[in-house]
C-alpha cells in the first residue's frame, strides 16, 4: 500500500542514485595532475627539496605577501615525498569518486577548489613561515562535503547513511589525531579545508527523500532546486577568503624573507650598505632563503668592486642553492674580471 500524500507523480520524478549515472571524471583528472606535477618536481631536483617546491609554487608566507597569491592554488598540486603523495592520492581516489557522484561534477569542482583555497588561506593565516604543499586541504574539504551529504540524507537513506556518517567521523578523528601527533603536518590547512568543505557541502548538496509507490516499496526522489540558486555560496566564500588573505598579509611576522625583500629594495636604489645590513639579518634568521641572500651579496660585492668577497658569496650560493640560483650565481661569476 502506498501513501498518495507522500508521492505526487506530477511534481516529483524518480532519480536514480547518482553513483549509477555519473562517472567521476574530475576525480581522475585531479589524480593525474597531482601525479604529473609530482613527477616533474622529482625530475627537477626532488620533491623534498624546499627550493624545488618553491620554484614549482609551494606556499610560503613571505612570498605570498609580496603578491604571489597564485601559490595559494598551485600548492594544492604539489607533494613532498612519495608517502605524502600516496596518502593523498588514495584518499582522493576513495572520497573524490563518492562526492563527485553524489553531488555532480560542477559542485564537486567548486567544493574541491574552494575548500583547498580555504585550507591554504588558513595555513597562510596561522602557519605563514612554513613552506607548505599538498592537496590535503582540498581532500579534507571533500571529506567534509561527504559528511554534510550523509548528515542531510540520514533519514532518506536510513541506517546506511547513519552508519556511514559514524564511520566517516571516526576516520576524521583518527586523521586529526595523527596530524596533531606528527610533526611537519599542516593541521591548519586540514582544518580549514574540512570546515569549508562541510559548509559548502551543506549549501550544494542534492536533497533526497523517500516516497512510496503503488508497488509498495520505497524510491529516492530528488527534491533539489536549481543548482544556480545555490551558488550564492561561491561569492560569499571567495569574499571570506579574500578577507583572510588581507589579514594574513598584515600579521605576517618578521622573518628571513622580509629582510631579503627589504635588501632587494635597497639594492635597486643603490643603497648597498643598507642592503648588506638587511642580508645579514636575513642569513641570521635561518637557513631558508640563505642561498638567495648570498647570491645577492655576491652581486653587491661585484658592483662595489670587491671581487674576492663576491667569489666567496657566490660560491656559497652555488653550494646551497637550487638549480635556478646556481645558474644565476654562475652567470654572476662570469662577470668578474680575471686578474
Amino acid at each position: 500500500m502506498y501513501d498518495t500524500d507522500e508521492y505526487d507523480y506530477e511534481q516529483e520524478r524518480y532519480v536514480p542514485m547518482p553513483e549509477v549515472t555519473r562517472k567521476p571524471y574530475l576525480t581522475y583528472a585531479l589524480l593525474a595532475i597531482n601525479v604529473v606535477m609530482f613527477g616533474l618536481a622529482h625530475l627537477a631536483g626532488g620533491t623534498e627539496d624546499p627550493d624545488v617546491l618553491l620554484d614549482f609554487g609551494a606556499m610560503f608566507g613571505p612570498l605570498i605577501s609580496q603578491g604571489e597569491y597564485w601559490r595559494l592554488l598551485t600548492a594544492m598540486f604539489l607533494h613532498s615525498g612519495f608517502m605524502h603523495l600516496g596518502f593523498n592520492v588514495l584518499a582522493l581516489f576513495i572520497f573524490g569518486q563518492s562526492v563527485e557522484r553524489s553531488y555532480g561534477h560542477a559542485p564537486f569542482f567548486l567544493i574541491y577548489f574552494l575548500a583547498g583555497l580555504a585550507g591554504s588561506v588558513t595555513s597562510y593565516l596561522f602557519n605563514s613561515i612554513a613552506i607548505a604543499a599538498g592537496a590535503s586541504g582540498a581532500i579534507f574539504g571533500v571529506v567534509g562535503a561527504l559528511g554534510a551529504f550523509l548528515l542531510l540524507q540520514r533519514r532518506a537513506f536510513g541506517k546506511h547513511a547513519q552508519n556511514s556518517l559514524i564511520g566517516l567521523a571516526v576516520i576524521i578523528g583518527i586523521n586529526i589525531f595523527i596530524g596533531l601527533a606528527t610533526p611537519g603536518i599542516d593541521n591548519w590547512a586540514h582544518g580549514g579545508g574540512l570546515v569549508a568543505g562541510f559548509i559548502l557541502g551543506l549549501a550544494l548538496s542534492p536533497q533526497y527523500r523517500r516516497a512510496g509507490t503503488m508497488f509498495g516499496y520505497r524510491v529516492f526522489v530528488n527534491t533539489s532546486g536549481s543548482l544556480i540558486l545555490k551558488w550564492w555560496i561561491v561569492p560569499v566564500t571567495l569574499l571570506i577568503l579574500a578577507l583572510g588573505v588581507i589579514i594574513a598579509d598584515r600579521r605576517l611576522p618578521e622573518n628571513a624573507f622580509t629582510h631579503y625583500f627589504q635588501a632587494e629594495r635597497y639594492y635597486s636604489q643603490g643603497d648597498y650598505g643598507r642592503a648588506l645590513d638587511s642580508l645579514d639579518l636575513a642569513i641570521e634568521s635561518g637557513p631558508i632563503g640563505a642561498a638567495q641572500s648570498h647570491l645577492l651579496r655576491g652581486k653587491i660585492y661585484i658592483e662595489a668592486g670587491n671581487y674576492q668577497l663576491a667569489r666567496q658569496e657566490l660560491g656559497i650560493a652555488l653550494r646551497l642553492g637550487s638549480r635556478s640560483v646556481q645558474v644565476e650565481a654562475l652567470e654572476a661569476l662570469r662577470t668578474i674580471p680575471n686578474r
